[in-house]
């Protein structure tokens, strides 16, 4: 079953990314985001939010299944830094394309997060960004759709740059 089909209407898809990588996906900076598991296909060509989250540590989640904007865990904070667009979902087969692609993921090979670290076996995916922005809104409640997707409301806030042609697509 395919996770996204589970956002209710008024809520938005979005994806955890724990600082400073959030950032750098929302500013164009990063252009691929590195998964361990593949890019649904209902999160392709549709905006996504990005929950910028603080206070974890590597490969872990911050947010948990489901929370309101007074149950975040102590020290942690969470909050929609913008959105992307994500065009296509590519499979990792050797190191050595995983290096190749290093000045557009920023993982370098000695990260936690890098090709063939991990348990043995574990896949890597390209999550490629067509389109990018930034903005605030305050995080108001979350629910755990698949890993580090989820369903999300959030209350935007000034700034929040989404261009017109992708606004249906947020709600």
């Amino acid at each position: 079953m395919d996770p996204t089909l589970d956002a209710d209407c008024g809520e938005g898809v979005a994806l955890e990314v724990q600082a400073p990588f959030a950032e750098l996906l929302v500013s164009g900076t990063k252009i691929i985001d590195v998964r361990t598991y593949a890019l649904s296909e209902r999160m392709l060509n549709r905006p996504v939010y990005i929950i910028e989250t603080t206070g974890g540590v590597p490969g872990k989640s911050v947010l948990g299944d489901t929370v309101d904007k007074y149950k975040l865990p102590e020290g942690a904070s969470a909050k929609a830094v913008g959105w992307v667009v994500f065009s296509a979902c590519d499979a990792y087969t050797s190191a050595e394309a995983f290096k190749s692609d290093e000045s557009k993921h920023l993982v370098e090979s000695d990260s936690v997060y890098a090709f063939g670290k991990g348990a043995p076996g574990t896949e890597f995916f390209a999550w490629r960004v067509a389109r990018c922005g930034r903005g605030c809104a305050l995080l108001l409640n979350h629910r755990s759709l698949y890993r580090s997707v989820y369903a999300v409301r959030v209350e935007r806030e000034t700034g929040f740059d989404l261009p017109n042609d992708l606004r249906r697509g947020f709600e």
